[in-house]
């Protein structure tokens, strides 16, 4: 007697790779729609600019199909495609800021005006992210924002997975003893 009959899983990034790598023009469709926004949001945070976001999910994307003829993949498709989106927006967000300061000040974008007396958690939580240095605040962005496993975060950045643990270990600590987290915490509590 069999079991009832259940819908195919999706394919993994792997046998997508293989079958966009034989020619299947679908399969790489299949690996863009799966990626596109969670590129752009990875682009977005580096660059802070949505046009740059978009363009280097396709300056990726361009890239993965130059790849694509030797590409062989273990895992999942986010950890080969991360440090290639973070830089092309980080390129980009260096073009906007080198062209962002030969415009006037007049032209340039004002400082957040919400009050002081009435924070918003995101603002705040933002404010705790940037003081983090720059490891830990990646790292545990591609763990919490992005989804990524220890494994695949380690190897996007070419890290040990120890590491990788060291580093959400000490970014955790310093948002949990950050003074406008902890306030923000004990005003709603």
């Amino acid at each position: 007697m069999t079991g009832p009959t259940h819908a195919n899983p999706e394919p993994s990034d792997a046998v997508l790779v293989a079958r966009a790598r034989r020619g299947d023009h679908q399969a790489f469709e299949t690996l863009y729609r799966r990626y596109r926004d969670w590129c752009v949001r990875i682009a977005f945070r580096f660059c802070r600019d949505e046009s740059a976001a978009w363009d280097a999910t396709h300056d990726a994307f361009a890239w993965l199909i130059g790849r694509l003829p030797t590409l062989t993949l273990d895992g999942r498709l986010g950890s080969l495609l991360y440090p290639v989106i973070k830089n092309a927006a980080t390129t980009a967000a260096r073009k906007e800021s080198t062209r962002t300061r030969h415009e006037s000040a007049a032209a340039a974008r004002p400082a957040d005006q919400r009050p002081a007396h009435d924070p918003d958690l995101a603002t705040i939580f933002d404010a705790a992210l940037r003081t983090l240095p720059e490891p830990q605040r990646e790292t545990l962005l591609m763990r919490t924002s992005d989804g990524l496993s220890m494994e695949e975060i380690a190897r996007a950045l070419g890290v040990p997975v120890g590491t990788v643990k060291s580093r959400l270990h000490h970014a955790l600590a310093a948002l949990r003893e950050n003074n406008r987290l902890r306030a923000l915490y004990d005003d709603h509590s």
